[in-house]
């Protein structure tokens, strides 16, 4: 089922229709879940259906013919605020929460959230990337804006409704955390992603889209980022590397700093990405592995399971082994989160599993 053009989420639609048919509805949520999940997507169209000019709060429709849709669908809504990482930064900037320091509350997010509405029922700001508040990179800046955004947390504007989007809520200070209604987003199903690729012509073969979906972990937009020839190669070359039990740890630190340092961008931020790419290749390859060993049916495309099927029948490694990658490759992933090295993360990374 599709709610406003956004598949997968019927459970959250549901929870939604409940607040709002029994007048409970909370001012704060946190969305939590997979980038390319649709979370933000979900919160637009939100906005959208409580602004509706046609629809009373609790049909949670949209027409999207009247003077409030199509302000929405252009973004120039006046009374919908909203704020998200730029390109290539680590952290929102400080200006774009709380003002400049010239302007220190009188000027971004959370001033604008202050100010009553100017035509709907609602004051509604959307914060995106809400998880980077409290990056190191930033540390004292970022408290100060993520201090701003609790005060206004603790004593919420009148018809403001606030709707936060993060990845993980753990790297949320607790205080921010336990003033959210927090509603999960599960990742799509890869045979959705590849649907939307290709109805919405993000991506033109079919066959490509196959691929993508297949490696997408339910979000189209690391499908999207993945679709890069030199992604597709690093596929093959690190899928045949986990299949060989020969191959040699420098070999494998190597491929894997080699794919992470050869990106256009060097901020940080995308090395992390593209780590973050070595480890869920992984991750994938061991969680098919485990699937043969147990007798489970293979799941991915046929590069996947074939290389799956090489390793099993060299002799793979037995459950409880595989088991213990899989928690080495899920605690990599974390250090990524909390904005570690990378240069410390992958060595470390693969000579645990080189060792286990």
């Amino acid at each position: 089922m599709s709610w406003q053009g956004i598949e997968g989420h019927d459970p959250v639609v549901e929870r939604f229709q409940g607040w709002l048919r029994s007048g409970k509805l909370p001012s704060t949520f946190l969305f939590v879940g997979p980038r390319g999940s649709g979370k933000r997507s979900f919160a637009r169209q939100l906005a959208r259906c409580l602004h509706c000019e046609k629809y009373e709060d609790e049909k949670l429709d949209a027409c999207g013919e009247c003077a409030a849709c199509r302000q929405v669908d252009a973004g120039s809504h006046p009374d919908i605020v909203e704020v998200a990482l730029p390109d290539g930064k680590a952290v929102i900037p400080i200006e774009d929460l709380i003002g400049d320091r010239d302007h220190r509350m009188r000027e971004g997010f959370c001033y604008e959230l202050s100010l009553k509405p100017m035509y709907g029922r609602w004051r509604i700001g959307i914060l995106d990337d809400a998880d980077t508040l409290c990056s190191q990179a930033a540390r004292s800046n970022q408290f100060a804006a993520a201090n701003s955004l609790l005060k206004m947390l603790e004593e919420p504007p009148p018809q403001a409704l606030v709707i936060l989007i993060a990845e993980s809520d753990q790297q949320l200070i607790p205080t921010i955390r336990s003033r959210s209604q927090v509603v999960r987003f599960q990742p799509l199903d890869n045979e959705v992603v590849t649907r939307i690729l290709l109805e919405k012509q993000l991506v033109e073969d079919s066959q490509r889209a196959g691929l993508l979906g297949e490696c997408s972990q339910g979000s189209v937009a690391r499908a999207l980022e993945m679709n890069r020839d030199d992604f597709i190669e690093f596929r093959k070359s690190l899928f045949k590397s986990l299949a060989d039990g020969q191959s040699q740890l420098a070999d494998k630190i190597e491929l894997v700093s080699t794919y992470v340092e050869s990106g256009e961008s060097k901020e940080a931020i995308m090395r992390r990405r593209r780590t973050r790419d070595a480890i869920r290749l992984t991750l994938d390859f061991y969680q098919q592995l485990m699937r043969r060993q147990v007798g489970v049916e293979l799941q991915g495309d046929a590069l996947l399971r074939e290389v799956v099927e090489r390793r099993a029948q060299q002799g793979a490694p037995a459950a409880e082994e595989l088991a213990s990658r899989l928690d080495i490759c899920l605690a990599a992933e974390v250090d990524i989160l909390r904005n570690m090295n990378v240069a410390n993360i992958i060595p470390c990374w693969l000579e645990a599993l080189h060792g286990c």
